[in-house]
């Protein structure tokens, strides 16, 4: 078996930052929009809100980390949430003691940042197969930051997003194993 050169690092020609700004950018209109869109003024403070499922999840979240366990109610054991690993991230919010106006809002800010993360790893994908990807980039990178799917999901609080970009790191790992071959096995 041959051994192929080890990969090479991801680097980023100023020719490519201009479409990855841009993707960042159509992203982070997006999600300002939908933050605002997604929020309330009562009695002099404004109020951020998720979609329902996901509001649920945080009410389990908040009790988490109140000590209660992942329950509605303290005291009752009734398992209402739907996505265990993201009620846990929801419940740091609430450790890190961020009033119950804001957790919504912090929550929504986490998923900007996997989006844009999301943005990269396909950046880093596409690199692998094409390492002077030309206009390959912005007919990536455009549509992503467009797609409905993930901006809805991820605008609106669920775990979708950070699904994705566990997804795309654990194949964008594969990939860079494989091409280093089996001696070089390293995950961080």
């Amino acid at each position: 078996m041959t051994r192929r050169p080890a990969p090479r690092p991801v680097e980023s020609k100023p020719s490519s930052l201009p479409w990855r700004y841009l993707a960042i950018g159509i992203v982070a209109a997006l999600a300002l929009w939908a933050i605002v869109a997604n929020s309330l003024v009562v009695n002099g403070t404004r109020y951020f809100w998720l979609d329902d499922d996901l509001m649920i999840s945080m009410r389990y979240a908040r009790n988490l980390a109140a000590g209660h366990g992942p329950v509605w109610n303290p005291g009752e054991r009734v398992e209402g949430y739907t996505n265990p690993l993201w009620m846990v991230a929801m419940a740091a919010v609430h450790l890190v003691r961020v009033a119950d106006a804001k957790t919504s809002l912090v929550i929504r800010l986490v998923n900007l940042a996997l989006m844009g993360w999301v943005l990269i790893l396909a950046e880093r994908l596409l690199r692998r197969f094409v390492p002077d990807p030309g206009l390959a980039l912005p007919a990536l990178l455009v549509p992503l930051a467009l797609c409905y799917d993930l901006l809805y999901w991820g605008l609106h609080g669920f775990e979708t997003t950070l699904l994705t970009a566990v997804f795309l790191l654990f194949v964008a790992r594969v990939l860079e194993e494989e091409e280093a071959g089996p001696s070089t096995t390293t995950w961080i």
